[in-house]
């Protein structure tokens, strides 16, 4: 991937954060977020890029009790259900994360999770 397409897939995560922080009341930090990133340079985002791709690549599994979905729509995600089958890697953005008994039975909820990897890849 060039670096270019690294920078670009970068600020689009970013941008995705910061607007999932504004639906929270975290409307600073989500200005701080897309701020920060709106004139970095290229090749610093494609570092960063490479920074978190790298990162990503060690995640640890995460307990999940549920709630609103814990990472971006396009991060994919392995997962482990309430009955004990495993999913993924699928995008965060397909999956129910409420426990909402009226969405899925209780065995079919996602209780753990790892991302495996960000921006759609």
């Amino acid at each position: 991937m060039d670096t270019q397409t690294k920078a670009a897939a970068l600020r689009d995560h970013f941008e995705q954060i910061a607007s999932d922080f504004h639906g929270e009341g975290q409307t600073a930090l989500s200005d701080q977020v897309a701020e920060a990133v709106k004139d970095m340079p290229e090749e610093s985002m494609a570092l960063l890029y490479d920074i978190f791709k790298a990162a990503i690549g060690h995640a640890a599994w995460v307990e999940w009790a549920g709630g609103v979905q814990p990472v971006g729509d396009l991060d994919r995600v392995e997962y482990v259900m309430r009955d004990g089958t495993s999913g993924g890697p699928d995008q965060a953005g397909e999956l129910d994360w409420s426990h909402d008994p009226s969405k899925c039975a209780k065995d079919c909820q996602i209780i753990r999770y790892r991302i495996t990897s960000e921006f759609g890849g």
